[in-house]
């Protein structure tokens, strides 16, 4: 299930399927614990930079966490990551059904792609705050390093997504060899307005978010910088 603010079509389709193992899942007063499957899967043709996490709704509606991650990943196009892991609810949560929603984007403002499944806790506690929610199983932290697999073979800025914008935008840019990046904010007077990056980067697949929540709506331009590479896009913020 997609939940995006983005226009149709303009996000990545970096898909997560969220199963749990024995369903229905009801949680006991003294507390207790259920296994569930993660699926990671990136569906387009190049490789993805992405966030993962999992948020839990309360009876209340309140969303608490993230209880996993947010972990920062990186999968080849048509790539996918399957982890099992094991989720634990303390005794003193209230009861009631509970919602667990994988999502995937840029950790928080950007939600990509999600899914979740509904649990049940049996009996109240004694309504004092949620405290910790241990979360264990396969490790993300282990993954297998596939950025030597994952070096694009040319520079690119890829456009900016969305745009047009209301108030933040990422913008997307790969580079084959290891060098000093500059990204710089310019309005339409040609004013710088922000650097969003100047430092030296390693070959690879990146991201950066430009918030301009404190800027006016109009038009900016976003100027990518590295080695000889020099490319400039514009951007229309919408309010």
């Amino acid at each position: 299930m997609r939940l995006t603010g983005f226009p149709s079509g303009t996000t990545p389709d970096v898909a997560v399927e969220l199963t749990p193992s024995n369903p229905p899942i009801q949680i006991p007063a003294a507390g207790g614990s259920f296994d569930y499957n993660v699926v990671l899967t990136n569906n387009e043709a190049t490789p993805q930079t992405f966030d993962s996490w999992i948020m839990v709704t309360l009876p209340t509606g309140i969303q608490y966490g993230p209880v996993l991650g947010p972990f920062n990943l990186t999968l080849a196009g048509g790539g996918s990551l399957e982890r099992d892991r094991t989720q634990y609810v303390p005794a003193n949560a209230l009861s009631g059904e509970y919602i667990y929603t994988a999502y995937t984007g840029l950790y928080p403002g950007f939600i990509w792609d999600e899914d979740g499944f509904a649990f049940e806790k049996l009996s109240a506690g004694d309504g004092s705050p949620i405290g910790e929610w241990a979360n264990t199983g396969e490790s993300f932290e282990d993954i297998p390093d596939e950025t030597a697999a994952l070096i694009p073979n040319e520079m690119a800025f890829h456009n900016a997504c969305p745009n047009p914008f209301n108030p933040v935008t990422e913008l997307r840019f790969d580079i084959p060899q290891a060098g000093n990046v500059s990204l710089v904010i310019f309005n339409i007077q040609g004013q710088k307005i922000a650097q969003l990056i100047d430092d030296w980067y390693p070959a690879g697949v990146y991201h950066r978010t430009f918030d301009a929540s404190q800027l006016a709506s109009g038009i900016y331009f976003a100027q990518l910088t590295a080695g000889n590479f020099h490319q400039t896009q514009k951007l229309l913020l919408i309010r």
